[in-house]
């Protein structure tokens, strides 16, 4: 057990959270020098969304799609240096999306659901001198189309549809004009982000059942596709043809980011560091630009009845406010919030009133997992390094850092009697279920060469605990209870799919979230009779997470999405199966939520957008000392 004090230290952490906070401390996964960066450019900000900043042939004007207060979706163009406001070239309450010039200059192809309200591709003519429309709008597909791309002699688009009842993506190439299609590719699951290469061939990332992402290339003839990274998604290709633009998905990775690297795929990837919240989103026509978006969020929590209704706001929003937890007895609520560099754990009367922070020497994150113990006395999370976990106790004012040494899975959960915490590790190719004493004396409870999946909220008596087991394959999963007694595993049940499963506080019954061919299906089951029965299915292309039980046991809360971000709060009477919406009201991203004791309210984060920009960075430095790499 790790005992700290509150005021050694204090300097060096607050500089530390602010270099964090905000990109300065980079790191190479491949050496100790010091990553170079871009030279970053504003161009143009707006108090909407902004997004896909595609730059014309001549290099003098940017097109992009803006998220409207009414949130319709139209294109805009503005001059490359930002010397003039955007005009807008396309109107209407539609999805006008994903807009890119011709190599010639004179279109603009974009995605629409102008026509029926169903996807298709359109064209748009636009003059290179003056960037205005010079033609009216022209519908190019007439059976649907998404993510239009140009050949690179603009005399064909390519364009994709995906088919709902098979789960399969097929990409098409069109005339530019309009005309017969001739398919190129069809596969399974999601296939997305095409990019034409100079030399002709097509580039696009293909995720599989295990959502894991892929880049492939194959040519615009068609035949077999040819894998060329692995855990990378494309996002551009540079002007030549000979360098990719990519996003690490390797969710194990702690160096995540952007990439760029060898269009062969041959050679190492060098990482592009960027500025927070700034997403890159295209190669320029010069090979040392890249275009790129940022945003910048703040985060307010509100409160509404679960029954539904109109919400009311608990914080201002200065701050970035993640995650809320409501106290046992229902008279707080814990969260973090993030102000000016600073990260800091708050505690705000559940009425509603002023916050008041609760001061910690560890640095912690926004991100991260905040649980109350069930005796109401003490918090618990990870700090920023996932190095053990930090308890605060809220009448001593003391702080402990437990298993200090460990790196700690995402989930953990306190004991019933709140003198001990589980938790789960993985290390040399084992995964450990730990239970950690508030002495700092730690007892392993379970290993395994089989991946776990940690249930959080679980019921956790003095014997048994609930955890999903996963194959080495990943293509099996195993809800388990295990004795904490005699470590003795039973399987309750086996199934694919997994996306969650959640344990009622009572203990006896379960519910699984399973997603079968783009349809999410939640599944009732009793732990005794092991018989799960189906009580819900959502619209196709939905997601759920974060299933949550009133402490009766008699309703589930998940939060639901759909192809936008506003997602929402719902809840399902275990007894009449009946669906209902919590966050009507409100159209604001909501990640993050909590119930109180008694279930009559929910607490929940709303994003919002306090500004978004565009962005030039000019990657020559970057480009250089690469290129140089690859030589050697």
């Amino acid at each position: 057990m790790k005992l700290i004090g509150y005021n050694k230290y204090s300097g060096l952490v607050f500089l530390i959270v602010v270099l964090f906070t905000f990109g300065i401390v980079h790191s190479e996964g491949d050496g100790d020098d010091k990553l170079k960066h871009p030279v970053y450019t504003k161009i143009y900000s707006d108090p909407d969304n902004i997004f896909n900043p595609h730059i014309s042939p001549n290099g003098k004007f940017i097109v992009f799609f803006i998220t409207q207060s009414d949130k319709w979706f139209n294109l805009f163009i503005i001059p490359s240096d930002g010397s003039k406001s955007p005009r807008q070239i396309t109107t209407g309450k539609y999805t006008d999306v994903w807009p890119k010039w011709s190599p010639l200059g004179d279109k603009i192809v974009f995605q629409s659901s102008r026509s029926d309200n169903v996807s298709d591709i359109y064209t748009l003519e636009v003059s290179q001198e003056t960037g205005l429309a010079v033609s009216e709008i022209k519908r190019i597909t007439l059976k649907g189309g998404r993510f239009p791309e140009w050949s690179p002699d603009a005399k064909l688009i390519l364009f994709s549809n995906f088919e709902m009842n098979t789960s399969t993506t097929t990409a098409y190439l069109i005339p530019s004009n309009g005309g017969l299609t001739k398919k190129i590719y069809s596969g399974r699951h999601l296939i997305w982000n095409w990019k034409f290469s100079p030399d002709g061939n097509i580039y696009f990332s293909k995720i599989n059942n295990k959502r894991e992402e892929f880049i492939y290339r194959i040519s615009s003839n068609g035949g077999k596709a040819k894998l060329i990274y692995k855990n990378k998604r494309v996002l551009g290709i540079s002007p030549k043809g000979d360098f990719l633009l990519m996003y690490d998905m390797d969710r194990e990775n702690p160096d995540r980011g952007y990439f760029i690297g060898p269009s062969s795929g041959k050679g190492v990837a060098q990482k592009i560091p960027v500025l927070k919240e700034m997403s890159i989103k295209s190669w320029g026509n010069d090979e040392k630009f890249l275009f790129s978006t940022k945003t910048e969020y703040s985060s307010i929590l509100r409160v509404v009845n679960s029954y539904g209704g109109k919400y009311r706001e608990l914080t201002d929003g200065r701050g970035y406010d993640f995650p809320p937890v409501w106290s046992p007895d229902g008279k707080s609520i814990a969260y973090t919030t993030q102000l000016n560099g600073s990260i800091s754990i708050m505690i705000i009367p559940a009425r509603g009133g002023a916050a008041k922070q609760i001061p910690t020497q560890n640095i912690i994150t926004t991100n991260n997992l905040l649980s109350w113990s069930p005796n109401g006395k003490m918090l618990a999370t990870r700090p920023v390094n996932r190095k053990g976990l930090l308890v605060i106790d809220l009448e001593s004012k003391k702080e402990y850092l437990l298993s200090p040494q460990e790196t700690i899975k995402y989930t953990f959960v306190w004991s019933n009697d709140s003198k001990s915490i589980y938790y789960q590790v993985a290390k040399n190719s084992k995964n450990y279920i730990k239970r950690v004493g508030l002495d700092g004396k730690a007892t392993t409870i379970l290993t395994s060469t089989m991946s776990y999946i940690f249930l959080y909220n679980q019921p956790i008596d003095k014997d048994k605990i609930y955890l999903v087991k996963r194959t080495v394959a990943r293509d099996s999963m195993f809800l388990i209870s295990t004795s904490l007694k005699s470590k003795q595993e039973k399987i309750i049940i086996g199934f694919k799919g997994l996306i969650e499963v959640s344990i009622s506080p009572n203990g006896k019954l379960a519910v699984i979230s399973r997603s079968i061919d783009k349809k999410n299906i939640i599944y009732l089951m009793s732990l005794d009779e092991q018989k799960p029965v189906k009580i819900n299915s959502l619209e196709t292309g939905h997601y759920l997470y974060d299933i949550k039980w009133n402490k009766e046991s008699s309703r589930i809360f998940f939060i639901e999405g759909g192809e936008s971000a506003f997602t929402n709060i719902n809840s399902i009477s275990i007894n009449d199966r009946q669906k209902t919406i919590i966050t009507e009201s409100d159209k604001a991203p909501k990640w993050s939520y909590d119930i109180s004791p008694d279930a009559s309210q929910i607490v929940y984060t709303a994003d919002v957008s306090k500004n978004s920009s565009i962005w030039k960075l000019d990657i020559t430095e970057i480009l250089k000392e690469y290129k140089n790499k690859l030589k050697k």
